[in-house]
């Protein structure tokens, strides 16, 4: 008989630690640098960029750089900032 308590012991022990593996598993959101390309919405990059506030004086690093093209009269692409 106790044999087969122990047996059913682990085998609760198992199944609860799956269970608490797949919830922390489906909780864990990605976050925009650590996701896949392109598999989080525009807004869920805002808002996960915008939600983050460093410390007054801090460093920070620039997410978002534009670009923008303009053509001259010849149809010649000139760069511009």
């Amino acid at each position: 008989m106790c044999h087969l308590s122990i047996l059913v012991f682990l085998f609760r022990l198992l199944f609860f630690s799956l269970v608490v593996s797949l919830f922390s598993v489906a909780a864990e959101k990605p976050t925009p640098w650590t996701a896949p390309h392109f598999s989080l919405t525009a807004r869920e990059i805002h808002d996960q960029a915008s939600s983050l506030a460093p410390p007054e004086g801090t460093d920070v690093s620039v997410l978002n750089d534009e670009d923008s093209y303009a053509f001259d009269a010849n149809g010649r692409s000139v760069y511009t900032e």
